[in-house]
């Protein structure tokens, strides 16, 4: 695990030099919103066991009045029903909706459509992680007040621009935490998997 936390951090500081002349700042806001702001990014809004995993998520916060949700898609179009069910859900950008398909734009492109988005984000969780097709640079540029690493990748991200990991008590030990990881815990009771 100590291992794991360098090379994480290590990899962390190169991604924050490699964007260092890409930031793109987020939209000053005047005033509080009615309703908490929380945007989820991946790759992986697709036939892959993150769409169903982190399903139930959005039907149940898209009945809450006190919470929006907004999805960032970096990972291509594979055209399945998986897919097309999070867009029904929450609709397509191009037509009113909340789910951004942001693949193919540079990152200076994707970082415009979600530090702009109107309300501004509040909370973002990076459902990537270290894993196939991640972006961390649209992570770097703190588009949201509260960035949590959660799901696709339960290990540390090394990063100073996350703040919390979702884990439960199987992919965290609360007595090793400052030496395994450099964000806050998050410690779901079951699970932090969200099926």
């Amino acid at each position: 695990p100590k291992l794991k936390k360098k090379v994480a951090k290590s990899f962390s500081h190169s991604v924050e030099k490699l964007i260092s002349n890409v930031r793109y700042p987020p939209k000053q806001r005047n005033s509080t919103p009615p309703k908490l702001n929380m945007a989820f990014m991946s790759h992986d809004f697709a036939n892959h066991p993150t769409t169903y995993l982190v399903k139930g998520v959005f039907v149940a916060h898209e009945a809450s009045p006190d919470v929006a949700i907004s999805v960032f898609s970096y990972g291509p179009d594979d055209g399945s029903k998986s897919r097309e069910s999070i867009v029904n859900l929450l609709g397509d950008s191009s037509h009113g909706g909340s789910f951004y398909d942001i693949h193919g734009k540079s990152n200076l492109e994707a970082l415009k459509t979600i530090c702009d988005h109107d309300p501004q984000v509040d909370i973002i969780f990076d459902m990537q992680g270290y894993t196939l097709g991640t972006r961390p640079e649209l992570m770097a540029n703190r588009c949201a007040k509260v960035q949590v690493n959660f799901l696709a990748f339960p290990g540390t991200s090394g990063a100073s621009f996350m703040d919390y990991i979702i884990v439960d008590q199987y992919v965290a030990s609360i007595e090793r935490a400052d030496e395994e990881f450099t964000e806050k815990l998050a410690i779901l009771p079951r699970s932090y998997q969200a099926n």
